[in-house]
């Protein structure tokens, strides 16, 4: 077996700007969960109410605020249909997934040494050091927050087709709608 190559060490500077660079890509890529989530609302809604939708939505800026008032809509328009256990299974991954945004945007940035024998630094997000409450376990590295990133686009893209599919159902008969 051939040796493995050596990767190149990165310098701290080089180190801190990946880490930051993962962890801003990791929080902004957040954004499409949230508009794919009004997809679902405005198609729950129907095209006909897209401005109450939208103007109801946008009116609330905590997103789990946003996500009950989406589940509740959910739950009546979906009632009896195939379609609710899909959201309901979308909906447990976004509060899931919203869990792991807010300790992006929350926890604090700790820089301790490398393994022996490393000359950089390793950067970790965890819980602030002065929260009694926190797992001082808890922590990701670059390569975790790479990996939360990714998550985020993956519930965004499902959000967005389960929406599409919302879309182009067909509407109730009137005598079934709620």
């Amino acid at each position: 077996m051939p040796p493995k190559a050596k990767t190149p060490r990165l310098t701290a500077r080089e180190q801190q700007l990946e880490f930051m660079e993962t962890l801003a890509a990791a929080i902004t890529q957040w954004q499409p969960v949230e508009m794919s989530l009004f997809g679902v609302f405005s198609a729950l809604l129907g095209p006909a109410h897209y401005a109450i939708a939208s103007a109801a939505f946008h009116a609330i800026i905590n997103f789990n605020t946003r996500l009950a008032v989406v589940d509740a809509a959910a739950h009546v328009a979906l009632a009896g249909k195939p379609e609710l256990a899909e959201w309901t299974t979308l909906h447990n991954r976004m509060n899931k997934r919203s869990k792991k945004r807010n300790e992006l945007v929350h926890f604090m940035i700790l820089w301790q040494d490398g393994e022996e024998g490393e000359e950089t630094p390793i950067a970790l997000l965890r819980p602030s050091i002065f929260d009694i409450n926190a797992d001082p376990n808890r922590a990701y590295d670059v390569k975790q927050i790479g990996e939360i990133r990714a998550s985020f686009g993956v519930l965004a893209h499902d959000l967005g087709q389960f929406a599409g599919r919302l879309r182009i159902a067909p509407a109730p008969s009137p005598d079934k709608s709620p």
